[in-house]
């Protein structure tokens, strides 16, 4: 007779509740992945937007699934959703169009169907913005590639002026600059003087820095100090704390922003009186972000003396009432400060 191995229902169902507890501890161990949709953008109206999940990450497994949403603003059509990144053109232009944050959210789901989620807002403005200066493009491992790059498109550096009107003789990377005179008189673009620099894209007039030891000295430091309690923050600041003069120049203004706005006002500067410090915004739309101008991120052509230095915006830091914020022109970043710190300035007229 041959005999049969037979087991007993108590095995059986030791094992079932083996199998089950293991599952239960192998779910219960698995990381949820962390989803990152980006940074947020400022755009133009009818502009390409290419959206970067990529950075997602799952410490314990893999991405397995990306669906993009758009859950705020107008509907735009978004291209390619179920994919790391995916790209849309912003909404047109209307008359009277007020600015549109359009929010899209991002949900990851890893090998495990763990799940993550995470919004981008894409700021779109109704004034003309310059272009990054951003010519190559890169991957995963590598910086300064020829455009466009397989399985990484959708870079900066693949639309808009950097793209199209790289190195004109009026600016750097597709940034259009006119030089200005003292009287407010254009000036030919090969001029060796010039007092103003006009952004043709923005329309905003920038001053030039000097090094006649004079008001506009691009050496001078000034403290933060704003009166307007609507415009400061919360502090006014401290006046007259910077250094802007030495034993050959004597002071033109007491060193602090609000004493140097007006005295480049009282002095018409470039036949305008309507100078103001720059909001860190305005500050960040000439900075270059090009390769080959690394720790000098502006125009050296057209602000020869701003290269490398930090200016001091009109923008308070909104954690810190005794903190504003300023822009560096070496690598092109934005950072806060006490406003009691030395700074230069750059005044600015006009507006987007």
């Amino acid at each position: 007779m041959k005999l049969r191995r037979s087991f007993s229902h108590p095995s059986v169902c030791l094992l079932a509740l083996s199998i089950c507890a293991a599952s239960v501890t192998e779910a219960a161990t698995n990381k949820k992945p962390v989803a990152k949709a980006g940074s947020d953008q400022t755009v133009g109206f009818s502009f390409p937007v290419a959206l970067n999940g990529s950075q997602s990450i799952d410490s314990d497994g893999t991405i397995k699934r990306y669906r993009w949403s758009q859950i705020n603003g107008p509907k735009v059509f978004l291209a390619n959703p179920l994919s790391a990144k995916p790209s849309f053109t912003s909404p047109p232009k209307l008359n009277n169009q007020k600015p549109l944050a359009l929010i899209f959210r991002l949900t990851v789901t890893d090998n495990q169907k763990a799940v993550a989620s995470d919004n981008v807002v894409i700021h779109v403005v109704t004034g003309k913005l310059n272009d990054t200066g951003i010519a190559n493009c890169s991957n995963g491992g590598a910086n300064g590639l020829r455009c466009p790059v397989a399985d990484y498109l959708g870079q900066d550096a693949e639309s808009g002026r950097d793209d199209t009107n790289y190195y004109n003789e009026d600016g750097i990377a597709g940034f259009s600059f006119t030089k200005i005179s003292n009287a407010g008189k254009t000036l030919p673009v090969k001029s060796g003087a010039w007092n103003c620099v006009k952004d043709n894209i923005t329309g905003l007039m920038w001053e030039v820095k000097t090094g006649d030891g004079g008001l506009h000295h691009y050496a001078w430091s000034y403290t933060w100090y704003e009166p307007d309690s609507t415009k400061n923050g919360g502090a006014a600041g401290t006046q007259n704390g910077g250094i802007c003069s030495d034993k050959k120049n004597p002071p033109a203004s007491a060193c602090d922003t609000d004493a140097y706005v007006k005295a480049v006002n009282a002095a018409g500067w470039c036949g305008a009186k309507d100078w103001r410090m720059p909001t860190k915004e305005e500050l960040h739309s000439i900075v270059s972000y090009a390769d080959d101008y690394y720790e000098r991120a502006i125009d050296p052509a057209y602000f020869p003396s701003a290269a490398g230095r930090s200016l001091w915006s009109a923008s308070p830091y909104a954690a810190n009432p005794g903190h504003v914020w300023y822009v560096g022109f070496d690598f092109g970043y934005g950072y806060w400060a006490s406003k009691d710190s030395k700074n230069q300035v750059m005044l600015v007229r006009g507006g987007q």
